[in-house]
């Protein structure tokens, strides 16, 4: 593969009845999994078409996390000189892939001692020959089959019977998320509307590289007719970092807060159905709801949701409203001053799927703090 600097991680989604797939592909990675420091610079550094020895390849999170602990911008330049990105309106004498590799390989050579040699350990996958990822040398390595395992003793000390819903690995990211058996709670959202179930249940998510992501635990609550979730926030301290001689102890202490909490079934049924008739106050003409555009967007961004993506959530939100994703037309309907909050808290929920980990896990828990209340409108009392 030529003039690529990295390649992508793979993603695979694992669906309810699964589970043993997934077992057995975690099973599998970590066999081929090493974990070597970093002991000579020819380790890290590419040949001229962007590889590393032996036909190992850097994944993108290996590249920009090798650049970032090298120097400050330096993925950005080198990404960019290379011209893995250049438009076919950009002139090709603007880029220069051998250049890019030598600014890369250089700027490791001038750091190597300081912040590479025998300070940090690479993640491999030895039997597609990838670097997936670096550690520091506080970092405490969780693999993903060991978490699993921790993971499937916690649910079987759950108070109420759970089952397997999904997974997603993506990389060396793992999202698990299990459900109980057991509705929590049954709403009808209209008189002539079947009643809907939802039902609470837990979410874990992992990386098993340095820096990209801790270890997060929370409930979640699910809708069986669109098979869509909320998250509720991190208990204690939230997410927990890999760091420390007592990871394993505290790991095992956020899952006991977590099948600890409380999720008042009836308490949510009340709040969903109070959704249903709480209006967004789109306005009626044009500027009125540009304005109402942006301040919902800020809105949601203030919960953590970038930028963009906040705006899009409440374009959907104004065209769709509710619909679920398989039935939504292929171009959108005008905007309708009659959406409410619960269009908004289904929307949330609806566009998350399919997003990056941390940012999914964001908009999630901002539906979660709508449905309770939470996020404060300046239109609300």
């Amino acid at each position: 593969m030529k003039n690529e600097l990295f390649v992508y991680p793979e993603t695979k989604t694992y669906a309810e009845g699964e589970e043993s797939a997934l077992a057995a592909k975690l099973t599998d990675t970590d066999r081929v999994t090493q974990t070597p420091y970093i002991g000579a610079l020819a380790q890290i550094q590419l040949d001229h078409e962007g590889f590393l020895p032996n036909g190992y390849r850097y994944t993108s999170t290996a590249f920009k996390q090798i650049c970032g602990l090298a120097c400050p911008g330096l993925h950005q330049a080198v990404v960019d000189l290379s011209g893995m990105r250049r438009t076919s309106l950009q002139p090709r004498y603007d880029y220069s892939f051998p250049d890019a590799i030598e600014v890369f390989n250089k700027a490791l050579r001038i750091r190597y001692t300081e912040r590479f040699d025998g300070k940090v350990r690479l993640i491999k996958d030895v039997k597609r020959k990838l670097v997936e990822g670096v550690m520091g040398p506080k970092y405490s390595y969780l693999e993903n089959r060991a978490l699993y395992d921790i993971v499937r003793d916690a649910m079987f000390s759950s108070p109420v019977r759970v089952r397997f819903l999904e997974a997603t690995l993506e990389g060396r990211r793992l999202m698990l998320r299990f459900v109980h058996t057991q509705r929590l709670f049954a709403v009808a959202f209209s008189s002539a509307a079947d009643v809907e179930n939802f039902s609470g249940g837990y979410h874990i998510s992992n990386s098993e590289i340095g820096g990209e992501a801790s270890v997060r635990v929370t409930t979640l609550l699910y809708r069986h007719h669109t098979a869509t979730t909320s998250l509720g926030p991190f208990p204690g301290r939230g997410p927990l970092a890999h760091t420390g001689k007592d990871f394993t102890k505290r790991l095992k202490r956020v899952f006991a807060s977590a099948l600890a909490v409380h999720q008042d079934g009836r308490m949510l049924a009340r709040r969903m159905n109070s959704l249903m008739f709480l209006p967004l106050d789109l306005g009626e003409g044009e500027k009125q709801r540009e304005e109402r555009l942006d301040d919902l967007s800020l809105l949601l961004h203030r919960q953590n949701i970038p930028r963009g993506l906040a705006r899009r959530i409440i374009l959907a939100t104004m065209s769709y409203g509710s619909e679920p994703a398989e039935q939504l037309p292929r171009a959108p309907a005008r905007s309708r001053p009659g959406r409410t909050w619960f269009d908004l808290y289904n929307t949330l929920t609806r566009e998350s799927r399919g997003l990056d980990m941390t940012v999914m896990e964001a908009v999630e828990q901002a539906a979660f703090q709508i449905l309770l209340g939470r996020v404060r409108d300046k239109r609300v009392a």
